[in-house]
């Protein structure tokens, strides 16, 4: 009888042995685990830390540190939806939690909920180091909150990626629209038609401000500063007038607009020989990049603007799009949808450039043309090629083939693109951390696309045009 009540007494005994075994590995093994997921937080290894993190929330989901530790891990990694519910279950401990939730609301483009977030993070941490840069945010975020109500729809025809010391190359005007030129040094000067009207950049100063002349009769009148209202920064340059002398088209170097140079109207007002307050035209010809140089051609109802914004080193990519009887808004109200096209990530193509009658080539036959046409090549306003024996150069003729190889390759990897997009929408959250990462790695391989296409198609009509001049 006592044996098998000591027997008893031994079992529980190791029960309780084996049960305090279990906890103190399991409390071990969580401790490596947290130092190792805190060792490589700290030392920015983030995709590592992140799985290290997931792997500790799943025995303390509750944990402050490891959700706030979790959602940087996300943030900087590129995942700003979910790294934003991962702060919330950070509790307020972290007051830098509202400076990240800031950034992830700022890309995307979430813009009340970013400045909320910022003017959370400054009560919390009213003497920071960042007070500068969380400023530029807020008026960043407010700046869009403003455009994009009214974000422009248009439809790109062309675009041709250039150094930028060449980027005027681009603008294939007709005589109408009067004569833009470099002075060799960055400064750009417009002359209307008929040659009697000129604005151009001058230096004043150590200012780039625009300045007015008028043709006299042998000479030219004393040039004609323009005031305030015009030169309201250190730089301005890029001025083009539209043909009714009245509507000026400009770029500035604004602290307060939306980042870099920025285009700019004004019209002027010949009662006081004033002109009105210049407005920011918004989105898309204007970004956190530099915007430049917008030129209207109403002859070829087209238009042209410059930025660099998808550019590397010192180029630029020029836009040439459709003109409209009136502008047309992007209708949508979601905030995805509208940042994309103001971006200029998302936008509508023309079926076909626009071919004035004064360029349209006249063949004999039209009829037998038309069924030789194999497709529709703008190499320059006077030289469209519909088929490969039209080509003289046949290197150009080589890298045309390339061109529509990647073009191929870049529509389909937008149309995976927007599939993933729309599986992320409908996913369960467990399965869209996978796809989050599918979508990035998508739009990197996307983007490169998109610029080997913009830069192929340039190489095609800088080949071809070196070949027909002999």
């Amino acid at each position: 009888m006592q044996m098998s009540k000591y027997c008893r007494t031994f079992a529980a005994c190791m029960r309780h042995f084996a049960i305090f075994l279990l906890l103190f590995f399991s409390l071990s093994l969580s401790a490596q685990t947290a130092a190792k997921a805190n060792t490589l937080f700290e030392k920015g290894h983030y995709t590592e830390a992140d799985e290290a993190y997931a792997a500790l929330l799943k025995r303390a989901p509750s944990n402050h540190l490891y959700n706030y530790r979790y959602a940087r891990c996300l943030q900087e990694q590129g995942e700003y939806k979910e790294a934003l519910k991962y702060f919330a279950k950070s509790g307020n401990k972290y007051s830098l939690r509202y400076f990240f939730e800031g950034e992830c609301y700022y890309h995307l483009w979430m813009t009340s909920e970013a400045v909320n977030a910022y003017n959370e993070y400054i009560k919390e941490a009213p003497h920071n180091d960042r007070m500068e840069y969380i400023n530029r945010r807020i008026a960043i975020s407010n700046t869009r909150q403003r455009y994009l109500k009214r974000v422009q729809d248009i439809s790109i025809t062309d675009s041709v990626i250039l150094p930028k010391k060449d980027f005027l190359e681009a603008y294939r005007l007709s005589h109408t629209a009067g004569e833009i030129k470099d002075d060799g040094n960055g400064l750009v000067s417009y002359c209307n038609q008929r040659g009697d009207r000129c604005i151009y950049t001058a230096t004043e100063n150590g200012e780039q401000v625009l300045v007015n002349k008028y043709k006299l009769l042998d000479s030219w009148s004393h040039p004609d500063t323009l005031g305030e209202t015009i030169n309201f920064t250190s730089r301005q340059n890029y001025p083009y007038y539209m043909s009714d002398g009245i509507t000026l088209y400009f770029a500035a170097c604004d602290t307060l607009g939306m980042g870099g140079w920025d285009i700019y109207i004004t019209r002027y007002n010949s009662a006081t020989n004033t002109f009105t307050t210049p407005e920011n035209i918004g989105y898309p010809f204007n970004s956190e990049s530099n915007d430049y140089m917008y030129v209207i051609d109403e002859e070829k109802q087209v238009g042209y603007f410059a930025t660099d914004r998808f550019c590397t080193g010192d180029s630029v990519c020029v836009y040439q799009f459709l003109l409209q009887d009136l502008p047309s808004y992007i209708s949508s109200s979601d905030i995805d949808t509208l940042s994309l096209y103001a971006r200029l990530i998302k936008y509508h193509t023309a079926e076909k450039p626009v071919i004035t009658a004064e360029n349209e080539p006249q063949p004999e036959d039209t009829q037998a043309v038309e069924e030789e046409e194999q497709y529709r090549l703008v190499i320059s306003p006077d030289r469209v090629y519909t088929s490969d024996s039209d080509f003289v150069s046949q290197e150009a003729l080589s890298l045309y083939k390339q061109y529509l190889a990647v073009l191929a390759q870049w529509q389909q990897q937008k149309e995976e693109l927007d599939s993933l997009r729309e599986a992320y929408r409908s996913a369960q959250p467990q399965q869209r951390k996978q796809l989050a990462a599918d979508i990035r790695d998508k739009e990197q391989k996307e983007a490169e696309s998109a610029l080997e296409v913009r830069t192929l198609l340039n190489s095609v009509r800088q080949t071809e045009m070196k070949a027909v001049a002999g």
